[in-house]
């Protein structure tokens, strides 16, 4: 990814990227758009469910039997909203503890674009966690302690923890300047600094249309 593909323009205030040669920059989403993201939200969960009750059922012998669980689980399925999607769990950057080694784990791993602050370290080391790049363990080795987690909603994990789901986020709020998924995903899907801090840009300034500010 080149520096005129993505790159930030703005030093403050809501982060503003090039795509494509287009600039776009992070907004609140409308309640229309945020109740788009939970319907991609819902059905990806759904392929996902049904693609594994799908594998699993293999297993069973008599043919009929799979055919009959497998539509009973489709219209199960069918009915789901956001409310019925599990809990998940998710690292809290607020009780991530910034050490020097963790710091350095990060500059080495990832891009920080300068940015080095206490708040910006802890959504980078968080996220890393949430994506499995970053291990528990490896996280106990440089601070000492065990990672925080809590447990939350299925939709704020994927917005913050889920490649996808933050990069649907992040698309929806760009979408308007003429950039297809693909073409964000291209641009800053390999910068991890960038795609977390414009993930929770969106996230906080989406809050008030979305009831939680």
């Amino acid at each position: 990814m080149s520096d005129d593909t993505a790159r930030a323009v703005g030093a403050s205030g809501s982060t503003t990227v090039l795509i494509a040669g287009k600039e776009c920059t992070a907004r609140p989403l409308s309640i229309r758009e945020l109740a788009e993201v939970e319907r991609i939200c819902v059905d990806g969960y759904k392929d996902d469910y049904l693609a594994t009750v799908g594998r699993s059922i293999k297993r069973l012998p008599d043919k009929s039997r799979r055919n009959a669980f497998m539509e009973e689980e489709i219209i199960k399925a069918a009915n789901w909203t956001i409310k019925d999607l599990p809990k998940s769990e998710v690292f809290d950057a607020s009780r991530i503890d910034a050490s020097s080694d963790l710091r350095l784990w990060l500059k080495e791993t990832f891009s920080l674009n300068g940015q080095n602050d206490d708040n910006a370290v802890k959504r980078m080391a968080a996220s890393a966690l949430d994506q499995g790049m970053l291990s528990n363990a490896k996280y106990e080795e440089m601070t000492g302690k065990k990672p925080p987690s809590v447990s939350v909603p299925y939709i704020n994990w994927w917005i913050t923890g889920c490649f996808d789901g933050i990069l649907t986020l992040v698309w929806i709020a760009f979408r308007d300047a003429g950039v297809t998924k693909d073409e964000v995903s291209e641009a800053v899907g390999q910068n991890m600094n960038l795609l977390t801090q414009l993930a929770h840009d969106l996230e906080k300034l989406s809050a008030p249309a979305a009831g939680n500010g």
